[in-house]
């Protein structure tokens, strides 16, 4: 497995939900993140939150074909998961509507995975040596650093962390055990070579500390949805075996 696999496989499990109720936190909102990988075009997802429930746009790269000529290919929404995070139930739609029905039910076991992985109870934490770094100004906003090298040693990789200091508590961690002791949030985080070469970044911003009436409603629905489903309990495998292209195309949301 190559490095860059299995950062990604790694860092899904570091992200954790954590309670911050001692401290003022954004309970809901609309959230980007962002992989990057070289050479590979950026990929940007979206969350929303909404106390103990959150939406997840869930993408997947698409193409189009006719006579071997490919006519369209993308990396676009195919559905949208609602999560409710205190009784793992998953929900899947094909809009962001309060007027959709869920095609899907099913109940998140211990070990799935389904983008992030901050829907774990238990906190996941760093247990490599931490070293501070210099400060970084990007876009006029001061930011820590941290460095650690625990693992991917062998290939002379390490992981930087930005931290933002200034900005609300939320829901999302990356790392317990950094955010702990520096009491600031990990907005941003990069595995780079031993010449400071970028070879995978994850970063994520909250873009909306409010939502919608819309997407309020949507909530609203879907959490009723979720209660009184008569759809069939399905596993996370099952689901995993429909066809992206068997789905209708989601209409386009705008943020």
């Amino acid at each position: 497995m190559s490095p860059v696999i299995s950062f990604i496989i790694f860092f899904s499990l570091l992200i954790t939900i954590n309670s911050c109720s001692a401290q003022k936190i954004n309970k809901a909102g609309v959230l980007n993140y962002y992989y990057f990988i070289p050479d590979r075009p950026i990929t940007e997802n979206v969350i929303l939150f909404k106390d103990s429930a959150v939406i997840l746009e869930m993408k997947a790269v698409k193409s189009f074909e006719v006579n071997d000529t490919t006519l369209y290919s993308g990396y676009d929404v195919y559905k949208y998961t609602y999560l409710d995070l205190t009784t793992m139930r998953c929900q899947d739609y094909n809009n962001l509507s309060d007027t959709a029905k869920p095609y899907t039910n099913y109940v998140l076991k211990h070990n799935d995975i389904i983008t992030w992985n901050f829907y774990k109870s238990e906190k996941i934490e760093t247990k490599s040596n931490i070293i501070f770094q210099k400060d970084t100004i990007i876009d006029n906003l001061m930011y820590k650093r941290i460095k650690t090298i625990k693992r991917f040693e062998e290939e002379g990789l390490e992981y930087i962390y930005y931290l933002e200091c200034n900005g609300k508590q939320n829901i999302f961690h990356v790392d317990t055990t950094i955010e702990r002791k520096t009491k600031c949030k990990i907005i941003r985080s990069d595995l780079v070579d031993s010449n400071g070469v970028i070879k995978f970044s994850f970063r994520y911003q909250i873009i909306r500390t409010k939502l919608r009436e819309d997407e309020e409603r949507v909530f609203t629905r879907w959490k009723i949805n979720a209660s009184e489903t008569s759809l069939p309990l399905l596993k996370l495998s099952d689901v995993e075996k429909i066809r992206i292209d068997s789905l209708p195309i989601p209409i386009k949301v705008k943020y």
